[in-house]
């Protein structure tokens, strides 16, 4: 048997008051604990089964209030479930309706905290009971041991995944949250445990709502530990969100906040920071978070099954060192202690992580690389067979780019491609070039040429004339044309509504934006943060970004991955920007930086196959620039170069007769000097 913990320190006297300890219990949990330890020890030492077990009933409803304290846990069950005890008869000061509620409050907690009792009849009876109890006023329950039967109650629905009951629950619980007499600190938790089962069930609006509430409890009262618990959800969807400024703010407030949390409610904290750590890919430092946890839990008795998320975690970090042995090894053991639907998600887990060492492993070529490649094959359509057939889409969680490159190994392959798709609209995965088209985006936006639009694959209508579109749409182009942002919200709105009066701008730019989200049906698409609204590179695929992205100077790798990243850009060039409609002020502006970072990819790239030899080449690639651009003289002299290079003479005067007379027609103009010693130098006399 393992020890007892020791109590800890009480303000008041050690008493063998049940009562007392009761009533203490929902105000000061360490405090009521101790007492009822004492209880316990008393009882036990008389004999006095029953009052053991309406102590250890207490103690039960105590550490599933917290969740983080397991100390003595075996010791209460075994006390509680004791056979032939009945309701206490001992003098405790409580009703006999009082106390049987309490023996009932411990029958839910143990399917949470006995991994061997199950759903039953006799759970079933004694949720009953106490959800009568909660509407009974004639039961004299003081208002915060109300709200402790109520957590318990929907925490035991939540473990059943019962969402109608939920939901009963919940409409019942606000009103009895409201009741008087309820502390802020019941109602903040009210709130917060709300927040968690609308975000389970993907009640967004519902989730906000709860989140504002308990948001709003904070602010008005001194409420350290919900601030801690609010920080913690925060950061989990501010990591969900890609919002990092966000989740580094999260971050440093949780640090701040430790020293105010008891002991066995770091964990979540500490769980929250190590996942933003792995995320930026500081692993060590996660791995450090972690190892404090792990120590945390160890002293707080944390049941095997509750560490598993924090030792899943870990493995990733591992993993992510290169150390996947280790990591594999910490699963493997995890894994041997669970039964049923938990031993086959870590049987995913396992197969997830041997498939992302293969894909990690470096390649040493020769003729182990065939091997290798179709080990590697084998291994991920095992791991998101296996995933996809669980909808386990978190996989790698901490290792987006690692859980990106396994969901594009996936689509090659063609294993579970709807369950991949949806695993990267959920995460908002970014593939491993966020530059290719061939990816999951949830919108697809193209520029370069009129306006197109892809929500989810499928085209949206994006030339709409009817008024309420158009503004949207020239926000959308304006977005777009710089490569989705940010831009400054008092730039847009100069650019946008130039004559308005100074508050109608602003409201005209939120309508805007509103109809836009709106009209793309993917309303995260468009963020207004910092008093500037961008298009979430996340969500959004834009030609124009990728066309920039590939044409930029400086890129990595050799001259064969250079030159398709080149002729990739030059294809997505598909005309100027927003084709021939006529432009004014940025959008005209995008529209000739654009045409000119397009005219210096064609000419480095024609120069590049030129230099190597590649003449034909180097003439398609300049052939097919002229046709979108058909007076830029400095492409027709290096076309006419190009030509002389191949010593055909009669093509040079051919492709100057025609810029000649282009130039007459459209401008005036004749050719400039160095054009016309090309033509001379092929034969033409130009005097």
């Amino acid at each position: 048997m393992k020890r007892r913990p020791a109590p800890h320190p009480s303000p008041e006297p050690a008493t063998a008051d049940f009562q007392q300890a009761w009533g203490l219990l929902p105000v000061d949990e360490a405090a009521a604990r101790s007492a009822l330890w004492q209880l316990l020890d008393a009882a036990e030492a008389q004999g006095d089964a029953d009052s053991a077990r309406c102590a250890a009933a207490a103690l039960l409803v105590a550490i599933a209030i917290e969740f983080a304290d397991f100390r003595g846990l075996q010791r209460a069950l075994k006390a509680f479930q004791r056979e032939g005890a009945v309701v206490a008869t001992m003098p405790t000061g409580l009703s006999a309706t009082e106390k049987a509620l309490a023996l009932d409050m411990a029958r839910l907690t143990l399917p949470l905290l006995d991994g061997t009792e199950p759903f039953g009849p006799a759970c079933e009876a004694a949720a009953g009971r106490v959800q009568r109890g909660l509407l009974d006023t004639a039961c004299p329950l003081a208002p915060n041991v109300r709200m402790m039967a109520l957590k318990l109650l929907l925490d035991y629905r939540g473990q059943q995944l019962a969402q109608g009951p939920i939901e009963h629950l919940i409409a019942l619980g606000h009103e009895i949250a409201a009741s008087p007499g309820v502390s802020p600190a019941w109602q903040g938790r009210w709130w917060l445990l709300v927040l968690q089962n609308r975000e389970w069930f993907g009640d967004e609006l519902g989730t906000a709502q709860a989140l504002q509430r308990a948001q709003g409890l904070v602010q008005r009262n001194q409420l350290p530990r919900l601030r801690f618990e609010l920080a913690c959800v925060e950061m989990s969807a501010a990591l969900k969100a890609s919002n990092l400024p966000l989740a580094d703010r999260l971050f440093r407030e949780i640090e701040a906040l430790r020293p105010a949390i008891r002991p066995g409610r770091l964990p979540h904290g500490l769980r929250a920071q190590a996942l933003y750590l792995a995320m930026g890919g500081a692993f060590a430092p996660a791995l450090q978070r972690l190892d404090v946890l792990l120590a945390l839990c160890a002293e707080m008795e944390v049941p095997a099954r509750d560490v598993g998320p924090y030792q899943v975690l870990r493995a990733d970090c591992l993993l992510a060192l290169g150390r996947h042995e280790e990591g594999l090894a910490l699963l493997q053991g995890q894994a041997d202690g669970q039964q049923g639907q938990q031993r086959v998600l870590f049987d995913a887990r396992i197969a997830v992580h041997r498939a992302a060492a293969a894909l990690m492993a470096p390649s040493h070529g020769g003729d182990d690389l065939p091997h290798a490649a179709a080990e590697a094959d084998a291994l991920c359509r095992e791991a998101l067979q296996a995933c996809a057939a669980l909808r386990y889409s978190r996989f790698l969680r901490p290792l987006p780019q690692l859980a990106a490159r396994l969901v594009e190994h996936g689509l090659r392959l063609g294993v579970a491609t709807e369950f991949l798709r949806d695993v990267v609209h959920e995460r908002r995965l970014q593939p491993t070039d966020p530059c290719r088209e061939d990816w999951p985006w949830r919108l697809r936006v193209r520029a370069l040429g009129p306006l197109q639009i892809w929500r989810d694959a499928l085209p949206l209508a994006a030339g709409s004339s009817a008024k309420a579109q158009r503004k949207p749409l020239e926000l959308l182009c304006l977005l777009a044309a710089h490569g989705g942002g940010p831009l400054a919200v008092s730039l847009v709105v100069d650019e946008l509504w130039p004559s308005l009066d100074l508050d109608a701008p602003r409201a005209s730019f939120e309508m805007a934006v509103s109809r836009l989200r709106k009209l793309l049906g993917v309303p995260d698409a468009v963020r207004v943060a910092d008093d500037a609204v961008s298009l979430d590179p996340t969500l959004v695929w834009l030609d124009v970004a990728a066309f920039e992205g590939l044409s930029s100077k400086g890129d990595p790798g050799d001259d064969a991955s250079r030159s398709q990243r080149a002729r990739t850009a030059l294809a997505l060039y598909r005309a100027p920007l927003l084709g021939s409609q006529p432009l004014q002020g940025l959008l005209h502006t995008a529209r000739g930086r654009l045409a000119m970072a397009h005219e210096a990819l064609v000419r480095s790239e024609a120069e590049r196959l030129l230099t190597r030899g590649a003449t034909r080449d180097a003439l398609a690639v300049l052939q097919q620039a002229l046709l979108l651009d058909p007076l830029n003289e400095p492409l027709h002299r290096l076309l006419m170069q190009a030509h002389l290079q191949c010593g055909e003479r009669a093509e040079v005067l051919r492709v100057f007769r025609r810029l000649q007379s282009l130039l007459a027609a459209r401008t005036g103009l004749r050719p400039a000097e160095q054009t016309l010693a090309l033509a001379r130098e092929a034969g033409l006399d130009c005097d």
